[in-house]
């Protein structure tokens, strides 16, 4: 039985692909909470692929098609996916499937936007740091290891796409560009389920899913998050209070939008565009799409990296 498992990345339309798929009939969404039960809370030492494999079986269904769609697993933003090892380890978990033919579907994002879009959702979930701590948490202190924080080694995409491949086969990997999908996101999944898309047979959000900040909403709630956060990601608030968290959360969402400016300053621009230049044409070469086109930065590329 066939199982199609999307692990994102974050910020590349997932929050809303998932309520698409949750309203299709033909869809059995499988909720986030038993896919992390099963593959991301097991330690690799606890990990036993017939006693998931059993589980799998009380929540797929042979007459639709099984979808899992959850961007925790390719680890979390905030934290580098913990060194990238979740996400490895994931696909190395999807590997010793035998009773379901997995599919594995990768979206990317270029990493200029990616950041961008990253930070504005720190902030959001209760962040306090400034951009560029934010960053590079190796500046604010030298207990680096002792707290997960962000890693731009985490949007290197080519090494999760090999591995992919590696280990599932080419052909059992599917990879979208974000851009190029963006202004019909949903599309190009649903015909890789096989499944026709029609604006009668699924529930499209009637407004944007996972609305990020204004820039103003952006700069006021870096200093209030520190008394009112929720979220474990902000290790410098003074106290927690969900309650105030979700009474701020709603009135900086109602702050006019306007324009957007970016966040990301012409220094540290050039920064991730040389940082992921070459890895970007590993990806380039691996997807045989012309990323420059996209907006990616891509600088040369050698048989090795492919």
């Amino acid at each position: 039985m066939k199982i199609f498992i999307h692990i994102g990345y974050h910020k590349t339309g997932t929050s809303r692909l998932q309520q698409v798929f949750a309203s299709h009939s033909d869809i059995n969404l499988i909720e986030r909470r038993v896919c992390q039960r099963l593959l991301l809370e097991p330690t690799p030492y606890d990990f036993d692929i017939e006693s998931v494999e059993r589980e799998f079986n009380k929540y797929v269904d042979p007459d639709k098609v099984n979808v899992i769609s959850d961007e925790e697993l390719s680890g979390n933003i905030h934290t580098g996916g913990n060194g990238r090892s979740i996400t490895y380890e994931v696909i190395d978990r999807l590997s010793k499937f035998q009773r379901y033919d997995v599919h594995l579907i990768i979206s990317i994002r270029n990493q200029l936007d990616m950041i961008d879009s990253c930070y504005r959702q720190y902030v959001k979930k209760g962040g306090c740091r400034p951009l560029v701590n934010y960053l590079y948490p190796e500046r604010v202190g030298s207990h680096r290891f002792r707290f997960p924080g962000f890693s731009f080694s985490h949007f290197k995409y080519s090494d999760v796409i090999s591995h992919g491949h590696r280990a599932l086969g080419n052909e059992n990997v599917t990879v979208f560009v974000y851009e190029a999908i963006k202004h019909s996101l949903e599309v190009p999944f649903f015909e890789l389920f096989g499944l026709t898309y029609s604006n009668e047979g699924v529930t499209r959000p009637a407004a944007i899913v996972n609305r990020s900040y204004s820039d103003f909403a952006l700069s006021v709630a870096r200093l209030t998050n520190r008394f009112c956060a929720e979220d474990p990601i902000c290790q410098q608030s003074i106290f927690t209070s969900d309650k105030l968290y979700r009474l701020l959360l709603k009135a900086y969402l109602s702050f006019p939008r306007q324009s957007r400016k970016k966040l990301l300053g012409n220094h540290i621009k050039q920064t991730i565009n040389d940082f992921y230049a070459q890895d970007n044409a590993f990806t380039a070469d691996l997807l045989k799409v012309d990323l420059k086109s996209l907006g990616y930065s891509v600088g040369a590329s050698s048989d090795s990296g492919s």
